[in-house]
């Protein structure tokens, strides 16, 4: 995240941390962060910790860190709708689970793609999403598989269509169109 054309760090200690608002109840729409978004307290999300509302055309090439609860790329948790967004950074979780766009995923992630590497220490790690319940994931791509002690693929539960690993040279690709287009 840059704040008066300086990077900057977000940091929570007690509460969740996340780059552009804890909670999204509206619309987020083409906002991009690069630094660390880091908690020690609680769970990390590169845009937000939880979205109800829509997060479109956003972007994360921050490292999106949780030393004790759950890490999202984008959001946390996902309870809306999220749309055309990529990260490109890390996520990780020292002690619980991880997801490339979204931890937990209850809603529609689409369009959407992670070149991020995603760890989940002691649960599990998803591309796209660590834990897929009753929401939708589709049209959306990865490039690393994630790391954890009982890693998953892109994610768990259903899932929609043209959802695929792509290879490095299309990842780059890919993009670097989609920063063009945004």
């Amino acid at each position: 995240m840059y704040v008066g054309g300086r990077e900057a760090k977000v940091r929570g200690v007690t509460s969740s941390a996340s780059g552009i608002a804890a909670s999204n109840a509206g619309t987020i729409t083409g906002c991009g962060v690069h630094g660390t978004v880091s908690s020690s307290g609680s769970p990390a999300g590169g845009i937000a910790y939880i979205n109800t509302g829509t997060i479109n055309g956003c972007y994360s090439e921050a490292k999106v860190t949780s030393s004790s609860s759950q890490a999202g790329g984008i959001a946390t948790s996902n309870e809306g709708t999220i749309t055309g967004c990529g990260v490109h950074g890390t996520v990780s979780s020292s002690v619980s689970s991880a997801g490339g766009i979204a931890c937990w995923n209850y809603r529609t992630i689409n369009g959407c793609y992670s070149v991020a590497k995603v760890t989940g220490s002691v649960s599990q790690a998803g591309a796209i999403a660590y834990h897929n319940d009753t929401g939708y994931i589709t049209n959306c791509f990865w490039y690393r598989h994630p790391q954890g002690n009982a890693q998953r693929g892109i994610f768990s539960g259903r899932a929609g269509e043209a959802t695929e690993y792509i290879s490095e040279t299309e990842t780059i690709n890919a993009w670097n169109l989609w920063k063009q287009g945004n």
